[in-house]
């Protein structure tokens, strides 16, 4: 399937929902040590390249990112920085080369608030579609716990969309839970 370009999906100053899959499938983030890599590369570069995350999931062998984009060309200079480190760091580790990235990765813009709290939900209970986890709390390498239960996370900058929700940070996080729990009804 031929995918449009980027440009035509997302643009300057747009919400996303980004993912990428391992090459050939593979569980190559299947330890922490990957997981940590990757998301320090986010940290470290996010800023200088005018992107905030609002939400992520790292799988074993797939992510889900969420969050605001504030200049296209940035965003894709970010995911080039960032991906190609980490695939060297991971050859050099794994004692491999070759390609750890299928393909490109899928992204979509995220228009209203709504749809953002949907993606949101939808990243944390990738884990119990999977079977991984039970439930989202299992998640050690995801924003749920930020949302639920107020965590500090380095990579997140709270979404407006949740924010939205109350003035109250009990009743916000208390909110998220049962949007969360009633999502994992028809998961």
């Amino acid at each position: 399937m031929v995918r449009p370009p980027r440009n035509l999906l997302l643009c300057n100053d747009s919400y996303f929902h980004v993912a990428w899959r391992c090459h050939n499938r593979e569980w190559l983030l299947n330890n922490d040590i990957a997981k940590q890599k990757y998301y320090d590369l986010l940290l470290k570069y996010k800023d200088r390249h005018l992107v905030t995350f609002y939400a992520y999931q790292l799988m074993e062998n797939h992510l889900h990112l969420v969050g605001h984009m504030a200049i296209l060309e940035e965003f894709s200079a970010l995911f080039r920085i960032v991906n190609g480190l980490f695939a060297r760091f991971m050859n050099r580790s794994l004692k491999r080369c070759g390609q750890l990235i299928a393909d490109r990765f899928i992204s979509k813009r995220i228009t209203d608030d709504r749809q953002m709290l949907s993606v949101m939900i939808y990243n944390d209970l990738n884990g119990v579609r999977a079977g991984r986890d039970k439930s989202p709390e299992e998640s050690e390498w995801s924003s749920y716990r930020h949302y639920a239960y107020g965590s500090r996370d380095e990579l997140i900058i709270t979404a407006p969309s949740y924010l939205a929700l109350s003035d109250c940070p009990a009743k916000r996080r208390k909110e998220y839970r049962i949007f969360v729990r009633g999502m994992m009804k028809s998961v």
